[in-house]
């Protein structure tokens, strides 16, 4: 599965956390790029978005 995150912060990044452990792929974005940055830098199933038309132009 590919999802999309919006929101980084201490519920979005766990939940980012556990469903890239359980295998799926998620693109991410925070207001503060290097929020995603660091957490994707944790988990490769994680790409960050630098902006939310990123993010869905990411999507399929």
């Amino acid at each position: 599965m590919q999802a999309g995150l919006v929101g980084l912060g201490r519920m979005g990044g766990n939940m980012a956390r556990r469903l890239a452990a359980a295998g799926h792929d998620l693109v991410i974005y925070n207001r503060t790029v290097a929020r995603a940055r660091e957490l994707a830098a944790t988990q490769e199933r994680l790409v960050v978005a630098e902006t939310l038309a990123d993010l869905v132009g990411a999507l399929p």
